[in-house]
Protein backbone atom coordinates (compact mmCIF):
# COMPACT_ATOMS: atom_id res chain seq x y z
CA UNK A 1 0.00 0.00 0.00
CA UNK A 2 1.12 3.55 -0.65
CA UNK A 3 -0.65 5.04 2.37
CA UNK A 4 2.64 6.38 3.76
CA UNK A 5 2.65 9.36 6.11
CA UNK A 6 -1.16 9.12 6.41
CA UNK A 7 -1.68 10.15 2.79
CA UNK A 8 -4.30 8.33 0.74
CA UNK A 9 -4.68 7.99 -3.01
CA UNK A 10 -7.99 7.69 -4.86
CA UNK A 11 -8.34 7.15 -8.61
CA UNK A 12 -11.42 8.63 -10.29
CA UNK A 13 -12.62 8.26 -13.90
CA UNK A 14 -11.93 10.94 -16.48
CA UNK A 15 -13.73 11.09 -19.81
CA UNK A 16 -17.48 11.06 -20.29
CA UNK A 17 -18.33 10.77 -16.59
CA UNK A 18 -15.57 13.05 -15.30
CA UNK A 19 -18.22 15.54 -14.18
CA UNK A 20 -19.19 12.98 -11.53
CA UNK A 21 -15.57 12.82 -10.41
CA UNK A 22 -15.29 16.62 -10.18
CA UNK A 23 -18.53 16.77 -8.18
CA UNK A 24 -17.09 14.28 -5.72
CA UNK A 25 -13.83 16.21 -5.44
CA UNK A 26 -15.73 19.46 -4.84
CA UNK A 27 -17.62 17.79 -2.00
CA UNK A 28 -14.30 17.15 -0.26
CA UNK A 29 -12.61 20.47 -1.04
CA UNK A 30 -15.76 22.58 -0.50
CA UNK A 31 -14.81 24.82 -3.43
CA UNK A 32 -14.85 24.89 -7.22
CA UNK A 33 -12.09 22.96 -8.94
CA UNK A 34 -10.24 23.68 -12.18
CA UNK A 35 -11.29 20.97 -14.60
CA UNK A 36 -8.00 21.19 -16.48
CA UNK A 37 -6.15 19.53 -13.58
CA UNK A 38 -5.69 15.80 -13.13
CA UNK A 39 -4.63 15.89 -9.45
CA UNK A 40 -6.23 17.46 -6.40
CA UNK A 41 -5.27 17.30 -2.72
CA UNK A 42 -7.55 17.71 0.28
CA UNK A 43 -5.41 18.95 3.17
CA UNK A 44 -8.06 18.20 5.79
CA UNK A 45 -8.20 14.48 5.01
CA UNK A 46 -4.79 14.03 3.31
CA UNK A 47 -6.52 12.50 0.31
CA UNK A 48 -5.01 12.78 -3.17
CA UNK A 49 -7.50 12.53 -6.03
CA UNK A 50 -6.32 11.52 -9.53
CA UNK A 51 -8.33 11.71 -12.76
CA UNK A 52 -7.43 8.55 -14.68
CA UNK A 53 -8.52 6.43 -17.61
CA UNK A 54 -10.91 3.79 -16.31
CA UNK A 55 -8.95 1.00 -17.98
CA UNK A 56 -5.89 1.80 -15.82
CA UNK A 57 -7.61 1.92 -12.44
CA UNK A 58 -7.95 -1.85 -11.74
CA UNK A 59 -4.20 -2.39 -12.18
CA UNK A 60 -3.27 0.65 -10.11
CA UNK A 61 -5.48 -0.58 -7.26
CA UNK A 62 -4.13 -4.12 -7.58
CA UNK A 63 -0.51 -2.91 -7.53
CA UNK A 64 -1.15 -0.66 -4.51
CA UNK A 65 -0.26 2.48 -6.45
CA UNK A 66 -3.62 3.91 -5.45
CA UNK A 67 -5.67 2.80 -2.45
CA UNK A 68 -9.22 3.15 -3.77
CA UNK A 69 -10.59 3.40 -7.30
CA UNK A 70 -13.86 4.10 -9.06
CA UNK A 71 -14.13 2.38 -12.43
CA UNK A 72 -16.44 0.39 -14.71
CA UNK A 73 -16.92 -3.32 -14.30
CA UNK A 74 -16.04 -4.08 -17.92
CA UNK A 75 -12.49 -2.93 -17.23
CA UNK A 76 -12.25 -5.07 -14.10
CA UNK A 77 -13.32 -8.06 -16.16
CA UNK A 78 -11.10 -7.19 -19.14
CA UNK A 79 -7.94 -6.60 -17.12
CA UNK A 80 -8.45 -9.61 -14.86
CA UNK A 81 -7.06 -8.07 -11.67
CA UNK A 82 -8.81 -9.29 -8.52
CA UNK A 83 -10.53 -6.49 -6.64
CA UNK A 84 -13.12 -6.12 -3.92
CA UNK A 85 -16.20 -4.24 -5.15
CA UNK A 86 -17.59 -2.29 -2.18
CA UNK A 87 -20.29 -0.15 -3.79
CA UNK A 88 -22.16 0.44 -7.05
CA UNK A 89 -22.23 4.23 -7.43
CA UNK A 90 -24.61 4.32 -10.39
CA UNK A 91 -22.58 6.79 -12.42
CA UNK A 92 -23.33 5.26 -15.81
CA UNK A 93 -25.90 3.14 -17.60
CA UNK A 94 -24.04 1.25 -20.29
CA UNK A 95 -23.86 -2.24 -21.69
CA UNK A 96 -21.15 -4.10 -23.55
CA UNK A 97 -22.63 -5.39 -26.80
CA UNK A 98 -21.82 -7.22 -30.00
CA UNK A 99 -22.43 -4.76 -32.86
CA UNK A 100 -22.92 -5.43 -36.58
CA UNK A 101 -24.44 -3.60 -39.54
CA UNK A 102 -28.21 -3.84 -39.61
CA UNK A 103 -28.29 -5.35 -43.12
CA UNK A 104 -25.55 -7.91 -42.54
CA UNK A 105 -26.56 -11.33 -41.21
CA UNK A 106 -24.21 -12.36 -38.48
CA UNK A 107 -21.90 -15.22 -39.55
CA UNK A 108 -22.57 -18.70 -38.27
CA UNK A 109 -19.86 -20.53 -36.35
CA UNK A 110 -18.53 -22.13 -39.54
CA UNK A 111 -17.73 -18.82 -41.25
CA UNK A 112 -14.62 -16.74 -40.79
CA UNK A 113 -15.14 -13.17 -39.64
CA UNK A 114 -13.36 -10.34 -37.85
CA UNK A 115 -14.12 -8.28 -34.76
CA UNK A 116 -12.69 -4.96 -33.61
CA UNK A 117 -12.81 -4.02 -29.93
CA UNK A 118 -11.18 -2.38 -26.92
CA UNK A 119 -11.88 -5.58 -25.00
CA UNK A 120 -10.01 -8.52 -26.58
CA UNK A 121 -10.15 -10.73 -23.47
CA UNK A 122 -13.91 -10.32 -23.13
CA UNK A 123 -14.31 -10.82 -26.89
CA UNK A 124 -12.34 -14.09 -26.90
CA UNK A 125 -14.33 -15.42 -23.95
CA UNK A 126 -17.63 -14.41 -25.53
CA UNK A 127 -16.98 -15.98 -28.92
CA UNK A 128 -15.62 -19.14 -27.31
CA UNK A 129 -18.82 -19.45 -25.24
CA UNK A 130 -20.85 -19.21 -28.47
CA UNK A 131 -18.76 -21.79 -30.30
CA UNK A 132 -17.18 -19.38 -32.79
CA UNK A 133 -13.68 -20.52 -33.70
CA UNK A 134 -12.94 -18.82 -37.04
CA UNK A 135 -12.70 -15.34 -35.54
CA UNK A 136 -9.97 -12.72 -35.88
CA UNK A 137 -9.95 -10.13 -33.07
CA UNK A 138 -8.27 -6.74 -33.49
CA UNK A 139 -7.73 -4.41 -30.53
CA UNK A 140 -7.96 -0.63 -30.91
CA UNK A 141 -8.62 2.17 -28.43
CA UNK A 142 -12.27 2.98 -29.12
CA UNK A 143 -14.27 4.47 -32.02
CA UNK A 144 -14.94 1.03 -33.41
CA UNK A 145 -18.35 1.86 -34.88
CA UNK A 146 -17.03 3.53 -38.02
CA UNK A 147 -15.03 0.47 -39.03
CA UNK A 148 -18.04 -1.88 -39.29
CA UNK A 149 -18.80 -3.37 -41.80
CA UNK A 150 -16.25 -1.84 -44.17
CA UNK A 151 -13.11 -3.10 -42.42
CA UNK A 152 -14.40 -5.52 -39.77
CA UNK A 153 -17.43 -7.80 -39.65
CA UNK A 154 -18.46 -6.68 -36.18
CA UNK A 155 -17.41 -4.85 -33.03
CA UNK A 156 -17.70 -5.34 -29.30
CA UNK A 157 -18.11 -2.00 -27.59
CA UNK A 158 -19.98 -0.08 -24.91
CA UNK A 159 -23.42 1.28 -25.71
CA UNK A 160 -25.14 3.94 -23.62
CA UNK A 161 -27.86 5.85 -25.47
CA UNK A 162 -27.50 3.93 -28.74
CA UNK A 163 -27.26 7.13 -30.80
CA UNK A 164 -23.75 6.43 -32.09
CA UNK A 165 -24.60 2.97 -33.39
CA UNK A 166 -27.80 4.31 -34.96
CA UNK A 167 -25.82 6.95 -36.86
CA UNK A 168 -23.63 4.18 -38.27
CA UNK A 169 -26.59 1.88 -39.03
CA UNK A 170 -25.42 -0.74 -36.56
CA UNK A 171 -27.54 -2.91 -34.29
CA UNK A 172 -26.87 -4.85 -31.10
CA UNK A 173 -26.71 -8.52 -32.01
CA UNK A 174 -26.10 -9.55 -28.42
CA UNK A 175 -25.68 -7.87 -25.02
CA UNK A 176 -22.67 -9.40 -23.32
CA UNK A 177 -23.21 -7.79 -19.94
CA UNK A 178 -24.50 -4.68 -18.20
CA UNK A 179 -21.73 -2.40 -17.00
CA UNK A 180 -21.69 -0.72 -13.60
CA UNK A 181 -19.50 1.99 -12.10
CA UNK A 182 -18.14 0.74 -8.79
CA UNK A 183 -15.80 1.55 -5.93
CA UNK A 184 -12.97 -0.98 -5.66
CA UNK A 185 -10.17 -1.73 -3.22
CA UNK A 186 -7.61 -4.49 -2.90
CA UNK A 187 -9.00 -7.68 -1.41
CA UNK A 188 -6.61 -7.50 1.53
CA UNK A 189 -7.26 -3.92 2.63
CA UNK A 190 -6.29 -4.05 6.33
CA UNK A 191 -5.34 -0.57 7.56
CA UNK A 192 -8.00 0.85 9.86
CA UNK A 193 -7.29 4.44 8.79
CA UNK A 194 -7.84 3.46 5.17
CA UNK A 195 -11.15 1.88 6.16
CA UNK A 196 -12.15 5.24 7.64
CA UNK A 197 -11.23 7.03 4.39
CA UNK A 198 -13.19 4.45 2.41
CA UNK A 199 -16.26 5.01 4.56
CA UNK A 200 -15.89 8.78 4.14
CA UNK A 201 -15.81 8.30 0.36
CA UNK A 202 -18.79 5.92 0.37
CA UNK A 203 -20.86 8.48 2.27
CA UNK A 204 -20.30 10.99 -0.54
CA UNK A 205 -20.94 8.90 -3.67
Amino acid sequence: MTTTHDHFHIGLPKGTISYKSYTLIRSFLNKDVHKTRLHYFDKRTNIHFYLLKQRDIPKLVHDGTIDIGITSTEWIREKGYPALIVKDVGWCNTRLSLLAHKTTPFPNNHQSFSCVTEFPTIARDFFASKGYTNISIEQISGSTEGLVPYVYSCAIDCVETGKTIQRHELVEKDVIFISRTVVIVKNEMKKKELERILQLLLNKV
